[in-house]
């Protein structure tokens, strides 16, 4: 009896050697899939993530999948992209949890499920990762994929605001202006919008601008030069703002053209 308990106390031994030898070997290939990747060379990364994702790493996994729904270093394929994404999500991976969610909610290289995205977004959203967190609201807000349920959309969407997603400020900030689906509440739009501009959302800088230049009911005071730079700055990437950013530059006056040129300026390198 106890040479049996022995030998098998042996085999198993011998068995968790082996797959530790071979877990290291899927982390080193994909440690150097990391590099090669840092380093420009998708190609390379490609071979090391894929020999690590077949032998069930999750993290190569989620990185090859990122490649092919990316394309870097190999021709896109969604549905490859999909298949990886699921593997690693399956093993609990987040940020592929939030992929594959957002491949269903699209529906490239799958078949369009909302109800499935939710599903991933809200495996996701459990781990922390803001923009599932983001999504997962938007979802509740809309009523797709979930029951529609506005109170749980604005926890969601707050949740992620607070953490910093600037999706979700620039998203708070409207619902609170607008208040077509909330109360309006000028001082917390106001914070939103802030602090989604100053992230680089371009529609919130444009909104923020607009207040600027109504004012903000007791808020934000009317201020040309500050709407005209806000507005300029979200031109950069919306170049239909530039037609309201021309208007504001033609009431402006010599020495307001230059504070807003000087503002410019420094914004344009911190926002």
């Amino acid at each position: 009896m106890l040479h049996r308990v022995y030998t098998l106390l042996v085999k198993l031994s011998i068995i968790m050697i082996f797959l530790s030898g071979f877990a290291n070997l899927s982390f080193a290939g994909f440690e150097q899939g990391e590099q090669a990747f840092r380093n420009g060379h998708f190609k390379l990364a490609f071979q090391e993530f894929q020999k690590s994702a077949r032998e069930g790493y999750a993290p190569a996994q989620y990185h090859l999948a990122f490649l092919f729904d990316k394309g870097y270093g190999i021709k896109k394929d969604f549905s490859q992209a999909a298949h990886w994404y699921e593997l690693a999500a399956e093993q609990g991976y987040a940020y592929a949890q939030n992929n594959l969610a957002e491949l269903y909610q699209k529906g490239l290289g799958v078949n369009k499920s909302l109800k499935l995205a939710a599903k991933w977004y809200s495996k996701a959203a459990r781990k922390g990762v803001l923009s599932s967190i983001y999504e997962l609201g938007e979802l509740y807000r809309k009523g797709k994929g979930v029951p529609k349920n506005l109170s749980k959309a604005l926890k969601y969407i707050t949740k992620a605001a607070t953490r910093g997603y600037p999706e979700a400020q620039m998203r708070l900030g409207s619902l609170y202006y607008y208040g077509k689906e909330i109360s309006k509440n000028y001082a917390l739009s106001s914070k939103w919008i802030k602090q989604a501009a100053k992230q680089g959302v371009a529609d919130a800088q444009y909104l923020l601008g607009v207040f600027y230049q109504k004012g903000l009911a007791g808020q934000i005071p009317r201020n040309t030069v500050y709407a005209y730079v806000w507005i300029s700055l979200a031109a950069r990437e919306n170049k239909s703002f530039l037609v309201n950013a021309n208007k504001l530059s033609e009431l402006l006056s010599d020495s307001q053209r230059r504070k807003a040129k000087s503002l410019y300026k420094r914004y344009v390198l911190r926002y």
